[in-house]
């Protein structure tokens, strides 16, 4: 592993955010998706061992890769200042809602991701936002992207605890789902 470190280093970005465009989605999934993807899973055995030594094995929790890099893909709802509903009626400018911050930092640093990429945040100040209360929880994501998005508003973007040593994002690209060009 020590080995491809640098290799991995070098392209980092294109694969990671090869994987971020790939494998996630700032839409909600189906209900029936989720479901059958929790069927996916191995079954619990229908019987328990004879013998208390294996049943003790058999419950054991499996040990953690210790090599590797961690990567995770969070949509952060909204991490940005836009109209938002005030308790009076109407709306306000407003950033995000302090507790709902809280809340997917601490979801966010119990991961421990060591590349996280997001979608749905504002500015590149918004980002720094989020990149001092990773850091002030213990997570520090020195390394950043920051790139367009779906809209004006809402962007993506990558934290990194490696080097990023190349950013070749495209902010107009065009693709086909079911038949529409978006």
């Amino acid at each position: 592993m020590t080995a491809m470190l640098p290799h991995l280093t070098k392209h980092a970005p294109r694969i990671f955010l090869g994987a971020f465009f790939l494998f996630t989605s700032c839409e909600e999934e189906p209900t029936q998706t989720k479901r059958q993807e929790t069927r996916d899973y191995p079954a619990k055995p229908d019987s328990t061992p004879a013998n208390p030594a294996t049943q003790s094995q058999a419950s054991a929790p499996t040990p953690a890769p210790t090599e590797g890099i961690r990567f995770m893909a969070y949509n952060l709802a909204n991490y940005l200042t836009m109209d938002r509903y005030i308790k009076d009626g109407g709306k306000k400018p407003r950033p995000k809602d302090p507790e709902e911050i809280a809340a997917l930092v601490k979801i966010i640093i119990s991961e421990k991701p060591d590349i996280l990429g997001v979608c749905e945040i504002g500015t590149p100040e918004d980002l720094a936002d989020l990149q001092s209360r990773l850091k002030d929880g213990g997570l520090d994501l020195p390394h950043t992207i920051h790139t367009g998005g779906a809209d004006q508003t809402r962007h993506l973007a990558i934290l990194s605890s490696h080097p990023i040593e190349a950013n070749k994002s495209k902010r107009e690209l065009s693709y086909e789902i079911n038949g529409f060009e978006r």
